[in-house]
């Protein structure tokens, strides 16, 4: 698989985020896993992708305090998400907060984009201060 571009999306008062039209062919049958990224992101991974980086990580889980941090924050805040008939995932508190989302109802802006092996969620101010920087 791979995913690229970039697409406004809103968090709707469920805690619920459209997947963007580009993606759904690609993920309509695949199994996803959310998971804190390394940037303050929320990465939607294949199932069969989540696994690999995570191996990756636990490779490294006892070489120092910080990889074995980096391992275990994006083991024990993951979980599997199931899309919706309307192509909608939802994103758990734990995740919407340590991605930098305010309370869910307030239809908040972010953005989605494409990693190639996986997508990447952004508070959109996060997502500004990030890539928009001159």
């Amino acid at each position: 698989m791979r995913f690229v571009g970039e697409y406004e999306q809103k968090i709707d008062d469920k805690g619920r985020v459209v997947l963007p039209s580009a993606f759904r062919n690609e993920l309509e049958n695949v199994k996803l896993m959310l998971s804190l990224g390394d940037h303050g992101e929320i990465g939607i991974w294949p199932i069969e992708e989540w696994d690999r980086r995570a191996a990756e990580k636990q490779l490294h889980e006892y070489e120092s305090d910080g990889a074995a941090r980096e391992f275990r924050e994006f083991t024990r805040n993951a979980h599997e998400v199931k899309l919706d008939g309307q192509f909608r995932f939802a994103i758990s508190e734990t995740l919407r907060r340590k991605g930098g989302f305010s309370e869910v109802g307030a239809s908040q802006p972010l953005v989605i984009i494409g990693a190639r092996n996986r997508l990447e969620i952004w508070e959109k101010s996060r997502h500004t201060n990030q890539f928009e920087r001159d």
